[in-house]
C-alpha cells in the first residue's frame, strides 16, 4: 500500500495518518551534505537540516550552513531563498523546478525540458552537417532596437505571479519574439539557453563525491584549496601511490581536500594522519561534505597540528583539563538540565580530540608510512627534511607548490646529495645557499638532520583543457583559467647508508618537536601563557629565537586562517606567533 493510499484510508477511519517513510539511499536525507546545481550553472554545497527529533536531543545545533545563512534557509541570490527542508526526500540526479513566489514548491521537471536547449543545438548541428555547412538563415538583418519582443517586463512578472511554469513562460517569450524565426539554428539554441538561465528556476540535487566537490571548490573557493585542480589532485594521489589499506601522512592546508581524497582511496582498512600548520585542530570541512560514516572516520582518520605534536601523549590528554580547586565548578543541581548536558557533551568532544591527537603523535613516532602528500604553505625543503623520514623504504612522496622555484632547490639538493653519496661530481654547487644563509645555520646543521635520500625525482606541471563536444560546434571552452594549477615534486625514499653516522629516521621530526616545546616553555616563562608557538626558518638546526610579548602580539594572526609562515612559497617558513 502506498503512503498516499494509507493516508487516505487513515483519514477515512478518523485515525492520524502514518508518518512518512524515511528517505532511501537514493534520496536526500536529514543532516546530509548535497550539491545543488542551479539553472544558471552555479553550484552550492549545503548541509540539509537535522531531523526535528534529533534536534530536540542535541544541546546545540549549528546555526549556519556551509554557505551561510540560517540552517534551514539558503539565499540563492536572484533565484531567491530556498527552504532546505523541501530537499529532504528528493531523488538524487533529478531536476526540480521551483514554482510560485515566496517559499514556493518544487516539482520534478521533465527530461525533455531540461535538455531542450541542448537538443535544439544538437539538431541544428546535425542539420548543418547534413547540408555541408550551409544554412538558409543568417543574422545579417537583425538589429537590436529593443522592439523585437511583444512581452513587456510587467507581462513576464504577471505570468510568474500566476504560477506559470518556466517552460510555458519560455514558450510565451519565444512566441512574442519577432526575430526568433530569422535566427540561425545555433542562435536559436543560444537564445533558448539564455532564457532558461534567466527564467527557468531549476535545481538539480546531486550526491556529493570527491570529483564534484573538488570541482566546486576550485570554481568557487580556489584560494581555500591552494588552486588545486581536480586533475592535479588525482596526480598527487597517483604519484604518492595511495591505495586501499595504505598508511598515509598528509600535511594539508587546503581545508581537508587532500585528506578527503586520501580517505576515499584508502577505504575502510587504511589510515590517514592529517596534519595542519594551524594552531587549532584542523576542521577539514571538505571531509565532512563526503558524508563518510562516523565509525569509518574514527578508524581511518587521525588529526593533529604541529603544536600538539610538540607535546607528549600525556600532556596532550591532560591539556585543557580544569585545574582542581579553581572555583569554576558549578553544582549540577543549580544548573538547568540542558546546560548540564551541554557541558558533558563539550567535555566528551574535548576528550575525543585529545585522544585523537595523542594517537596521531604515536603513529607518527612509529613511522613506516606508505605514502606522503604535502599540500601546505611551508618550505618544501623543510617538509622533505621532516616528513620524508616517516616513510618506509621504497615508498613514494608528492609535494605540491604553487611555484616551481620553490621546488627546484629542493630537487637540486636531493640530487646533489645522492650524487655525492655515489661518488659522482655534483653539478648543483651553484644552487647552494649564499654566505649569509650559511652564517645563520650552525656548523653541524647538516650532520644534525641531513636530507633523506630519494631517487626518481621529478617536477611535474599539469595542464587540462575542457572541450565542448557538439555536432558542428566542438571546440575548447572560450573562458579558461590561464595560470597553471601548480607543480608537483615526486620521488621515492630509499634507505641511508647503514655504515654512516646519520641519526635515526625520525631525528629531524623529534628535533622540531623539541624546539617547538622549548618555545612553548619560554613563552610560558615570559608571558605566563603557553599560547605562543613558532617554527623557525631552520627548525631542525635550533636557530629560532624567542620574541617579546609586544612582538608576538604584533605578529599574531587569527586562528581561523592557516599560519602565514611565508609570504610566498619561494621563502622558507618564518617564525610565526599564533594567539589562541
Amino acid at each position: 500500500m502506498s503512503s498516499a493510499v494509507a493516508a487516505a484510508a487513515a483519514a477515512a477511519a478518523g485515525t492520524p495518518p502514518p508518518p512518512p517513510a524515511p528517505p532511501t539511499a537514493h534520496q536526500a536525507q536529514h543532516g546530509e551534505y548535497v550539491l545543488l546545481r542551479l539553472s544558471n550553472g552555479s553550484e552550492r554545497v549545503v548541509r540539509l537540516p537535522l531531523h526535528p527529533d534529533e534536534v530536540s536531543r542535541l544541546d546545540s545545533v549549528p546555526k549556519k550552513s556551509i554557505t551561510g545563512g540560517p540552517s534551514h534557509v539558503l539565499n540563492l541570490g536572484r533565484f531567491g531563498s530556498l527552504d532546505l527542508y523541501q530537499l529532504v526526500g528528493l531523488n538524487f540526479g533529478w531536476t526540480y523546478e521551483r514554482i510560485g513566489t515566496g517559499a514556493g514548491r518544487l516539482v520534478p521537471l521533465a527530461t525533455e525540458e531540461v535538455d531542450r536547449a541542448d537538443l535544439h543545438s544538437v539538431q541544428a548541428g546535425l542539420a548543418i552537417e547534413a547540408a555541408d555547412g550551409r544554412t538558409s538563415a543568417d543574422n545579417r538583418n537583425l538589429i537590436d532596437t529593443n522592439t523585437s519582443q511583444d512581452l513587456t517586463q510587467d507581462d513576464i512578472l504577471k505570468l510568474k505571479g500566476e504560477g506559470v511554469s518556466g517552460a510555458e513562460l519560455i514558450d510565451a517569450i519565444i512566441a512574442g519574439s519577432k526575430t526568433f524565426a530569422e535566427k540561425t539554428e545555433f542562435s536559436q539554441a543560444k537564445y533558448i539557453k539564455r532564457k532558461q538561465e534567466r527564467h527557468l528556476r531549476t535545481i538539480q540535487i546531486l550526491k556529493t563525491s570527491l570529483m564534484n566537490v573538488a570541482e566546486h571548490y576550485y570554481t568557487r573557493h580556489p584560494s581555500r584549496i591552494m588552486n588545486i585542480r581536480p586533475d592535479t589532485l588525482s596526480q598527487m594521489l597517483s604519484y604518492a601511490n595511495v591505495q586501499p589499506g595504505a598508511r598515509v601522512v598528509v600535511l594539508d592546508d587546503c581545508g581537508g581536500l587532500v585528506t578527503a581524497a586520501a580517505l576515499s582511496r584508502v577505504g575502510d582498512s587504511g589510515l590517514v594522519v592529517g596534519l595542519s600548520t594551524q594552531f587549532e585542530e584542523p576542521g577539514f570541512e571538505v571531509v565532512s561534505t563526503l558524508n563518510m560514516p562516523a565509525d569509518q572516520l574514527d578508524r581511518t582518520l587521525l588529526r593533529s597540528t604541529w603544536y600538539h605534536l610538540s607535546l607528549s601523549s600525556e600532556d596532550i590528554i591532560s591539556e585543557g583539563a580544569p585545574a582542581p580547586g579553581a572555583g569554576a565548578e558549578v553544582e549540577d543541581s543549580a544548573m538547568p538540565a540542558a546546560a548540564v548536558a551541554g557541558r558533558k557533551n563539550l567535555a566528551e568532544r574535548r576528550r575525543k580530540r585529545q585522544l585523537c591527537r595523542a594517537a596521531a603523535r604515536d603513529e607518527l613516532m612509529r613511522g613506516n608510512f606508505d605514502s606522503l602528500i604535502v599540500a601546505a604553505r611551508v618550505c618544501p625543503m623543510e617538509a622533505v627534511r621532516l616528513l620524508v623520514p616517516l616513510l618506509a623504504p621504497s615508498r613514494p612522496f608528492a609535494i605540491f607548490s604553487r611555484s616551481s622555484s620553490a621546488l627546484a632547490p629542493t630537487m637540486a639538493a636531493l640530487r646533489s646529495q645522492q650524487m655525492a653519496l655515489d661518488g659522482r661530481p655534483t653539478p648543483y654547487a651553484g644552487d647552494e645557499p649564499d654566505d649569509a644563509e650559511d652564517d645563520a645555520m650552525p656548523a653541524d646543521a647538516s650532520t644534525t638532520s641531513p636530507l633523506p635520500r630519494a631517487i626518481n625525482l621529478q617536477i611535474h606541471d599539469t595542464w587540462t583543457r575542457e572541450y565542448q563536444v557538439l555536432p558542428g560546434r566542438s571546440h575548447p571552452f572560450m573562458n579558461m583559467p590561464g595560470a597553471a594549477s601548480g607543480f608537483l615534486l615526486t620521488g621515492i625514499r630509499i634507505l641511508t647508508d647503514p655504515d654512516s653516522d646519520a641519526p635515526e629516521p625520525l631525528a629531524g621530526l623529534q628535533l622540531l618537536l623539541s624546539e617547538v616545546n622549548q618555545l612553548r616553555k619560554r613563552a610560558r616563562q615570559v608571558t605566563g601563557s603557553s599560547t605562543y608557538w613558532g617554527i623557525s626558518s631552520n627548525p631542525v638546526a635550533g636557530t629560532s629565537t624567542g620574541v617579546s610579548t609586544d612582538e608576538s602580539a604584533a605578529a599574531a594572526v587569527s586562528t581561523e586562517e592557516p599560519v602565514a609562515a611565508a609570504a610566498s612559497t619561494e621563502e622558507p617558513v618564518a617564525a610565526a606567533a599564533v594567539e589562541q
